[in-house]
């Protein structure tokens, strides 16, 4: 997911996985905030650092699950819904065709990543903006040009 939401993605090639694990966990925080009853579970593909093995930890307040090497967390997102007793209010957010396959089974929501980028992405006020405005497709567009032709230099 990390690399389907553009500021994560340049995280992660600007400073690193383990950075852009903190920026996903910091941005459900900040979703989170103030939503009583909210909940995130992150689960991340292999070991944080010297965690060996299936480990949990909270990164920014966020419970993060971390798989055993050599599962994928798509899997084991399956199998935690799966498991799950009461599956009221649950949403998992990716585009793995097997964990959607695996929701509709369960009866759980699933949303696309973009959603969170979309969702955390803020709005300038009334006050602060022109009269052209550009969409974020073009924006990141644009952004990515910028970023080749630097890449050049």
């Amino acid at each position: 997911m990390i690399g389907k939401i553009p500021r994560l993605s340049w995280i992660l090639d600007d400073e690193g996985l383990e950075r852009s694990r903190e920026a996903l966990a910091a941005m459900l925080a900040e979703m989170m905030h103030g939503r009583g009853g909210c909940e995130f579970i992150i689960v991340f593909d292999g070991c944080s650092g010297d965690i060996v093995g299936d480990s949990r930890t909270r990164i920014r307040g966020i419970e993060c699950h971390f798989t055993r090497t050599g599962e994928e967390a798509d899997d084991y997102i399956g199998h935690m819904i799966g498991r799950m007793k009461d599956k009221r209010g649950v949403v998992v957010i990716s585009e793995d065709g097997k964990v959607a396959n695996k929701c509709k089974v369960h009866s759980v929501g699933i949303l696309h990543p973009s959603v969170l980028f979309m969702k955390t992405a803020r709005q300038p006020s009334a006050s602060t903006t022109s009269s052209k405005v550009i969409s974020q497709k073009t924006a990141e567009d644009i952004t990515k040009w910028y970023k080749e032709k630097l890449g050049e230099r």
